[in-house]
C-alpha cells in the first residue's frame, strides 16, 4: 500500500535538486524503456528568454540535446537521471526565475528554484523553465 501513495518527492543532491517525481496514487507498472520528457521555455513574444539543455548518461555515453524553440519533445531511458540546465538569452532582459516539473498527467508541478535539476525519469515530465523580465 505504500507503493500507492508515493507523493511528491524531492532530495537535495550537491546543490542540484533529485525530484523522482511520482503521481499520488498511480499503481506500480512495468516500467517502459523509455519516458516522454518535454521541454517548454518562456515565450517573450516572438522570441525565447533561455537555452534550455539537459544530459544524462545511456550505455557509458553522455547525451546531450538543447531544446532551440518554444516547446521540445524528447524520449529518455527510463530511470535515467536527466540534467536539465537553463541560460538566458539575453541576461539584461531576462532573469531566471524557476523550473516548473509536471509528471505528465498530474494535477500539480514541482517548483525548484535552482538553475540546475536532477530528474529521475521514473515516468514522463513536462519542465518549463520560467524567466522574468529584469526592471531597469
Amino acid at each position: 500500500m505504500p507503493q500507492l501513495r508515493r507523493g511528491l518527492q524531492a532530495l537535495v543532491i550537491g546543490g542540484a535538486m533529485l525530484a523522482p517525481v511520482t503521481s499520488a496514487l498511480a499503481a506500480p507498472q512495468r516500467s517502459p524503456s523509455l519516458q516522454e520528457l518535454y521541454l517548454q521555455n518562456t515565450q517573450t513574444g516572438a522570441s525565447m528568454a533561455g537555452n534550455l539543455t539537459f544530459s544524462y548518461r545511456s550505455a557509458g555515453r553522455l547525451v546531450r540535446h538543447s531544446c532551440p524553440i518554444y516547446r521540445c519533445a524528447y524520449r529518455v531511458p527510463s530511470n535515467a537521471v536527466v540534467t536539465l540546465s537553463q541560460s538566458p538569452l539575453n541576461p539584461n532582459k531576462y532573469r531566471f526565475k524557476t523550473w516548473r516539473i509536471q509528471a505528465l498527467g498530474a494535477a500539480k508541478a514541482q517548483i525548484f528554484k535552482k538553475p540546475r535539476v536532477l530528474v529521475v525519469m521514473s515516468t514522463g515530465y513536462t519542465a518549463t523553465a520560467v524567466y522574468t523580465a529584469v526592471k531597469h
